[in-house]
């Protein structure tokens, strides 16, 4: 019978890395930084009513935002606008699945039911930038 190798003895799933223990792997092999977002502007859209009736449907409006993020490694593929730092309206501007956009700037348009206040973007490795308020 074959014995399974232990945990320690196994080499690293990086292409062309041999280390043999995870410590010696997370030394040479650091997490990637985040994506940046230099800034981020609300250029335009509709205002939407402050006064509205309890009965009614919230309708959605387009907004646009002129945004700048930046990514070294793997480039840029998603933006999400919110109201609040959380949820929200993800517009993807290239694929997730392939490199993204190392450094982009670009006017997207939303659609939401309220007006976006903050925005993060995300990397092609998964990773979210902090939330950024936006001006305008």
């Amino acid at each position: 019978m074959i014995a399974s190798p232990e945990p320690d003895d196994r080499l690293c799933a990086v292409p062309g890395c041999r280390h043999r223990h995870p410590e010696l792997h997370r030394q040479h092999h650091p997490r990637p930084d985040p994506p940046t977002l230099q800034s981020a502007q609300l250029v335009g859209g509709a205002g939407a009513s402050a006064a509205s009736t309890a009965s009614a449907k919230p309708k959605a409006h387009s907004y646009r935002i002129k945004i700048k993020p930046q990514d070294k490694i793997v480039g840029v593929c998603a933006v999400q606008a919110s109201a609040k730092k959380s949820g929200g309206t993800v517009v993807t501007v290239k694929s997730c699945l392939g490199k993204g956009i190392l450094s982009l700037a670009k006017t997207l348009t939303t659609k939401s039911t309220t007006r976006p206040k903050y925005v993060p973007v995300r990397n092609s490795a998964g990773d979210w930038s902090r939330w950024l308020k936006l001006r305008g």
